[in-house]
This record gives structure tokens, sequence and C-alpha cells, in this order.
């Protein structure tokens, strides 16, 4: 018979009892020694793996004292220690000895936890300021952040097993309590202690009564209440005197009857109230700023708003009953409005008052036609009109004295913009997906044009009269299938010109343009010949040439941009005085780009990439590359 002895290692097998799971004492002992053993200092992570071994021992506290040793000793993080944590037999015997301390000492006062299902020992984390639990759903118990009276913000989104939070009534400290999707919680009576708040989510809970808030909460500035569908007394919000924002979207309520002493309020959100059939109460705001009133399916009018000189902005969406927006008319200082979805409106009556709108956004308004109230508006300089399926004639629009930018989108009675009228501010006209417009008409009056933009719009035959426009730009014409000709430009001073996406577009060589100096064009398969005579930067992408013969440049172009499968000879850009970059990285077929060569000015270039790939992968180099590198041309990618 032979004996021998070893000297304890923490990378030695545990040597777990198989039935119990536990570590016998005998382990626990040779931990010790190794710890007590000053040649032999554990490193951090056998340290690591020891706690871990240590933890799941169930005695009388030694294993623990111990893995608290060995934690301090090798100074091992609260984040380290934090994973170990559910493994704990005892979770509260854990956070007291190991977690507590580590934080203590690291200074940690922010904590945040996920997937945990027991808050057993938090209690004892005393520092913390602020404590975030975020979607732990299997917590029930939260007795243990009764403790952590320093908690500053406390968020418990989605811990939506509590209920009860009573532990909560005397963190006073708490200046902001989110208890968003916590499902269950139904009772608020113990958070009537907390003085200090400033900040409450209820949110998506069973609450349905905030009686007492009033009182309660004095420093109360933001309030959610968003989906809890069972409140239904808004009165019960009275007396929160310093409330800013409120959010009572998605709740029960019908109206706001009843509700005083609410001054502060400065944003509403209404969104999603279902029951919602009028506005009245809504006095009460007098410093409101932002009403949003959205998905209130019941709602027939806006009656009821009265001056409120401090509101600036109102959304209105998806209120399929709205027919009556006269009580808009007293909103003197009302800067945006922006109504969508509104299925049965079919006047504006009420808008000819609002002498400081800026922005007006109509959308899918179906039953509109006629826009004579907007006339005159005097500080109205953006408007969209999208969706208005009966809109056919913009001349009710009348003259708006400072419109800057006028968006029209998916009118499809639209065929003409001659009724526009005179709009001597007006700098930005974008047309969008009015399959209907044939002509854009005589815009010959609108004498600050500075932008045209034309998408979309499958009937358009002719750009007659742009021409006219005497300060024009840009202009951008995309996705016109039957457009066959940009004459209607000639005489332009357009400076940046880009054309897409016209399948029959047979030319551009649009005379008169002297003062064209962008040219773009994509995807215009008929095009043979561009005259660009007198532009600096050029871009053809998708043009089926095999050679530039149908490019007319001039000493002027100092950038070209090539994107093609078809071109293969760019000897035509040989010998341009002034063309500096060139970019040819997708022209697939190209074999041949020593013209390049012959450009005297050259200083940028952009090769095409997969055939200069192919050559330098197989450790080759490109000729014409190396010679104008030496030249000092930068090739960029």
């Amino acid at each position: 018979m032979s004996s021998s002895t070893s000297t304890p290692d923490l990378d030695s097998d545990p040597g777990s009892d198989p039935d119990s799971g536990l570590v016998p004492g005998a382990r626990v002992a040779e931990l010790r020694a190794l710890l007590e053993d000053p040649s032999r200092a554990p490193s951090p992570s056998h340290a690591e793996e020891a706690v871990r071994e240590l933890i799941t021992v169930s005695d009388a506290g030694e294993a623990l004292g111990l893995a608290a040793e060995l934690a301090g000793a090798t100074q091992l993080s609260h984040v380290q220690l934090l994973g170990l944590w559910p493994t704990a037999v005892d979770p509260d015997g854990y956070c007291a000895a190991l977690l507590a301390p580590a934080m203590a000492r690291e200074g940690v006062t922010r904590l945040s936890l996920h997937s945990v299902t027991s808050l057993r020992g938090l209690r004892h984390l005393t520092m913390l300021g602020e404590l975030r639990i975020f979607r732990c759903k299997e917590v029930t118990d939260i007795t243990d952040l009764a403790a952590l009276t320093g908690l500053v913000e406390l968020d418990l989104d989605g811990c939506a097993g509590i209920h009860d939070l009573t532990p909560l009534s005397g963190l006073t400290a708490l200046t902001g309590l989110d208890l968003h999707r916590c499902r269950a919680v139904e009772d608020t009576r113990p958070l009537l202690t907390l003085k200090n708040l400033r900040r409450l989510d209820l949110s998506m809970t069973k609450v349905r009564s905030a009686d007492g808030f009033g009182a309660a909460f004095p420093e109360l500035q933001t309030l959610s209440l968003q989906g809890c569908r069972s409140f239904k007394d808004p009165h019960h919000l009275s007396g929160l005197r310093g409330l800013t924002d409120l959010d009572v979207g998605w709740t029960g309520i019908r109206d706001l009857d009843g509700l005083l002493d609410v001054g502060s309020v400065g944003t509403l959100d209404l969104t999603s109230c279902k029951r919602l059939t009028s506005l009245k109460g809504i006095d009460a705001m007098p410093a409101l700023t932002s009403l949003k009133l959205d998905k209130c399916t019941r709602l027939r009018s806006v009656e009821g708003l009265g001056t409120h000189r401090d509101l600036s902005r109102v959304d209105v969406e998806d209120c399929p009953d709205l027919r009556d927006l006269r009580g808009l008319a007293p909103l003197s200082d009302l800067r945006h409005l922006s109504l969508k979805n509104c299925e049965q409106l079919a006047s504006l009556a009420g808008l000819e008052s609002l002498t400081s709108l800026v922005v007006l956004d109509i959308e899918a308004c179906p039953q509109l036609t006629d826009l004579s109230p907007l006339a005159g508006l005097p500080a109205l300089s953006l408007l969209y009109l999208v969706g208005l399926d009966r809109l056919g004639d913009p001349a009710s629009l009348g003259t708006l004295p400072i419109l800057e930018q006028l968006v029209v989108r998916h009118c499809p009675e639209l065929r003409s913009l001659h009724g526009l009228g005179e709009q001597p501010r007006l700098e930005e006209l974008q047309v969008d997906g009015c399959r209907n417009l044939r002509e854009l008409g005589s815009l010959g009056h609108l004498r600050a044009l500075r932008e045209l933009r034309v998408e979309d719009c499958p009937s358009l035959l002719t750009l007659e009269h742009v021409g006219e426009l005497p300060a024009l730009e840009e202009v951008w014409i995309s996705d016109c299938a039957v457009l066959g000709d940009v004459a209607g430009l000639t005489g332009s001073p357009v400076r940046d010109l880009g054309l897409s996406n016209l399948p029959v577009l047979a030319d551009f060589a649009v005379p008169g343009l002297a003062h064209l100096r962008t040219l773009k064009v994509y995807r215009c398969p008929r095009v043979r010949t561009v005259l660009a005579e007198r532009c600096e930067h050029v871009l053809l992408f998708d043009t089926p040439w095999k050679d530039l013969s149908g490019l007319r440049v001039g000493p002027a172009l100092r950038e070209i941009q090539l994107f093609s499968d078809d071109l293969a000879d760019i000897s035509a850009l040989a010998e341009l005085p002034g063309l500096v970059d060139v970019d040819i990285d997708f022209c697939t077929r190209l074999k041949d780009w020593s013209p390049l060569l012959d450009i005297p000015a050259l200083e940028r270039v952009k090769p095409p990439r997969y055939q200069v790939y192919d050559i330098e992968q197989n450790g080759g180099t490109d000729p014409v590359l190396d010679t104008l590198a030496a030249r000092g041309v930068t090739r960029y990618e």
C-alpha cells in the first residue's frame, strides 16, 4: 500500500458528491488552505470558479464566508459576481457578503438587471441610486426594494408579475418611477407617500383610478397612463399643478370634463381614446402647447378647444368620423397642424383664422375638394397635400403670400397645375404619384421657384412652360412612363438636372440651357444623344451605349461618372482639357481604360473594380494605373 498527498489547487476537480450535488467539507478545507498559502495566491479566474463552487454549498455559512474571502482577495468585480448571484443557495447572504462589498468598493450606484426570477438579497445594495429591473416577468415579490431608501430612479418595466406596490411606499427619495407593462398593478395607493416624484409611468397596467394624485404628487411633471383601459375619470388628475406632460392614450375617457387645476400641462396625448367624443374640459390646460388626437374613432369635431394661446402644434390622425374643424379657429398661435386619415372630413372651414400657421400637412382625407379656407393665410410656408382623392383643381388654394414649399402627392384627379395661381415666395414644388397628371401647365407666374421635382406621374406628356420659370435651379423628373421629350426645358436657367426611369425619352438635346452645370441621367434606355456642352458634372447610369459618341460635352467638364454594363470604349474622354475626376467603377465590360492617359488634367480616378480586382488578385499590376500613380493621380474606391 502506498499513499500520497497533493497541494490543494483551484484547478483540481471539484469532487462534488454525485448524490447530493454539494462540495464536501474536505473540499472547502482544501480551498481555505490554498487561500491561506501565501505562495499560491489564486488568480481571479480561478477564484471565480471557486466562488461559483462554494456558493452552491448548504452549510452553516463556512463556504459562503470562504467565498467572500476569495472574492475580496482577488477583487472580483461586481459584474462577475452579478452573474453568479442566481446560482447561490443563499442569495440573501450572497448579496450581503459578496455583491454589496464589491459594489461599495467600486462606487457603483446604478444597476440594471435582466432575466432574474427573484430579488432576494437586493435589500443589501443600499448604495444604489438608480435601479432598472427589465422584463423580469417571473418576479412577483419586491419586498427587498423597501430597504433601498436611497433610490432616486426605479424602473420595473415589463415586470408583469408584480401587483403589490407596498414595498415602494418608503422610497421617498424617488423622483422617477417606471411601471410600464407591470400588467398586474392596479392599486396605486402605496405610491401616495412618494412626494418627490417628478416622473411616473403607469402605462399598460390595470390602474383605473388616480384618486389622490393631486395632493400626493406636488412635484410631478410627467405622467403616463397610456393603455390603462379601465381609467375613465380624468377629474382624478385635478390638482397636479406641476404636471407638464400627460399621456392618457388608449384609456377609456370620454372627455376631460371635471378636470381642474392642471394649468401647467403643455403636452397632451389622447392617442386611441376610442370612447372620446368631446374635448370638453380641455380648457383646464391653458398652457397647452402640443395636442395629439390619434385614432379617436368617435370624435366628430374639435369643439371645446377654446383660445389656448400657447398651443402651437395639433396632430389629428386616424379620426375617421371627424367632420368639423371650426373648433380650431380660436387658435391664433397655432403653427403646425397635421390632418391625416380623416375619411369624413370634407371641409377645412375654421382654418381661415389660423394666422400664425406655418406648416400644414393634409394626408388621406379623400372627401376634400375645396382648399379655399387656406387662401391668404399670412404665415403658411410649408404645405403638404397628400392622398386627396377628389382634388382636381388647385385653383381654390388662392394665393399664399409666403408659401415656400408645396408638396402634392397621390392626388389621382389632378390633371394639371395650371390653376395653382400666383405664389410669390414659392421656392420648392414636389409632385409625386399623381397618376392622371398630364401637364404641369403654365407655371411662369411662380417667379421664385428654385426647385421642381416630378416623380411617378405615369400620364405626364410634356414639360411645356417649365422653361418659363425665371429662378429655376434644380429639376428632377423621374418615373414618368410616357414622357417622350423634355423640350419644355428650353431656355430654362436650370443648373442641376436629373432624369430617371423615363422609358420613352428619345433624346436629351435641349438647346438654350446656358446655365446647366450638373446633368444626371438614370435608366433612360432610348436616349441616344446627351447635349451637355456647358456641364461640369455628368452622370450616366444604365445608358445602353457601347461608346460615348452620343455624349456632347465641352471643355467645362470636370467630373464624369459612368455606370454601364455595355460601355466598351471611353476614348471620347481623351483630350478633354478640364476633366479632373473619372469614375468608371461599374463599367463591367470595359477592357481598355488607357484613354485615361490622354486626359491632361486628370487628378482622381475610380477604375473598373472587377477587372482591376482580377488583375491584382493574381499578383499583377495594371500599367495604366501605375503610370497614372506615377503622375500623382489619386485612385479612390
